[in-house]
């Protein structure tokens, strides 16, 4: 039987720690809506000692995807959406319906953000789901809504050990979006999703990270048509990454305004950030 939470504790906080295990990330969709290039929506696997234990987002095709990886339902302990554009959220269903049939001894911690005016809280997002669905109410959930209209807080929103996930309220014009820190002994592996890089204290929660994953929808020249107001452009992205100083920036979720000239995009982020770049493709392996 589902459970339904409201989860708004926990504050920015990023404990050192030492012990090592093995992390490694893997990218199940590195493309976006109007992509054409046969690359899966948003969605990211994190593999601990082996498991596949925490999936963020879980865009078109990367149900698909997930399979296609070899990662199991059974080892799946969180998942946490970003927002609810369906290039971020609607294969959550295809998920729940896979693990179904898996075999868990104990629920499955589903997350996503607070509602407002023009979308639904994430845990009515489910419920009504499951209402068509009557029999997948016997599949045990536990569904966090979090409360994305903070400024500057990280709060924790899942941990198992010394394995923990915070998630920081983004800025992506009217669609309240969460950010995604997920900490452990190896090291940290923070993102962004879709934004517009301008809400307060992002940089400090996105700071030092081993890998920071980026979404590179847009070229520079779509600034005049108002996007930056969703996404970050090229140039913001490379002053982000500056400040962030990660080991290693991702960038990803990729649409054709991104595409159509990548290497002119790419110089415009490289003329704040000289760090290494990795273009995500789809299923690629970035070990910790």
């Amino acid at each position: 039987m589902f459970r339904i939470k409201l989860f708004v504790i926990g504050f920015l906080c990023f404990p050192l720690l030492a012990q090592a295990s093995s992390v490694t990330l893997q990218v199940l969709g590195s493309g976006g809506p109007n992509d054409i290039s046969g690359r899966a929506s948003s969605g990211y696997l994190v593999w601990i000692d082996g498991k596949s234990k925490i999936m963020i987002d879980a865009g078109s095709g990367t149900a698909l995807r997930f399979g296609e990886a070899g990662a199991r339902m059974s080892d799946l302990e969180f998942i946490g959406i970003s927002h609810l554009h369906t290039d971020h959220s609607i294969d959550v269903f295809s998920l729940i319906k896979r693990g179904y049939f898996s075999e868990r001894g104990k629920p499955l911690t589903i997350a996503g953000p607070s509602g407002n005016d023009d979308y639904v809280a994430f845990s009515a997002f489910v419920e009504n789901f499951l209402k068509s669905y009557s029999y997948l109410n016997h599949y045990d959930l536990e569904i966090k809504t979090i409360d994305a209209s903070l400024p500057g807080k990280g709060l924790l929103v899942w941990s198992e050990g010394e394995i923990k996930v915070y998630s920081f309220a983004v800025e992506h014009a009217n669609a309240p979006t969460l950010a995604y820190r997920v900490v452990t002994p190896k090291g940290d592996i923070v993102f962004t999703s879709d934004n517009n890089a301008s809400a307060a204290g992002m940089n400090a929660f996105i700071k030092d990270a081993n890998i920071l994953v980026m979404h590179f929808p847009i070229n520079e020249q779509d600034e005049e048509s108002g996007q930056p107001f969703w996404h970050a452009n090229p140039s913001k992205i490379g002053q982000v990454a500056l400040k962030a100083q990660p080991k290693l920036l991702v960038l990803s979720h990729f649409m054709d305004l991104s595409l159509d000239n990548k290497s002119d995009s790419l110089n415009k982020v490289q003329a704040s950030y000289e760090g290494p770049i990795i273009f995500a493709h789809d299923l690629m392996k970035i070990p910790l």
